[in-house]
């Protein structure tokens, strides 16, 4: 005969819960494309970036704390499930600007060369 399962505890449930979602951002960090959208999601929130704009009614000011407000919560959500990611999403940001900068050289380079050629 099958042995009857307690019933969770709201703390289990709530653990059980918190597992799982930080289950889902090793997951989704686990492939480059998962971390690109990471990293999208944190540079929205322009988390490094104050959120108060000088001379303004209070709009934009809130505005901007509000985006920051979600990039902070995502960057604490990457740092408590897998905190060593977030140095690996800058690592392969910084090489991802490295290869569109020496791409945008290189055409800026072969359009001069084309100019004096003709």
């Amino acid at each position: 005969m099958a042995e009857k399962r307690k019933p969770e505890t709201p703390e289990q449930r709530d653990k059980r819960k918190r597992d799982r979602e930080l289950n889902d951002i090793r997951v989704v960090a686990s492939t480059p494309e998962g971390r690109r959208f990471i990293w999208r999601v944190l540079s929205e929130g322009e988390i490094f970036k104050d959120g108060y704009v000088h001379g303004d009614q209070g709009f934009g000011t809130t505005y901007n704390c509000g985006r920051r407000s979600v990039g902070v919560w995502a960057l604490a959500e990457i740092m408590e499930a897998k905190p060593e990611v977030f140095m690996q999403m800058q690592r392969e940001n910084a090489s991802e600007q490295k290869r569109e900068e020496l791409e945008a050289r290189d055409a800026i380079e072969a359009k001069d060369i084309l100019k004096t050629d003709g």
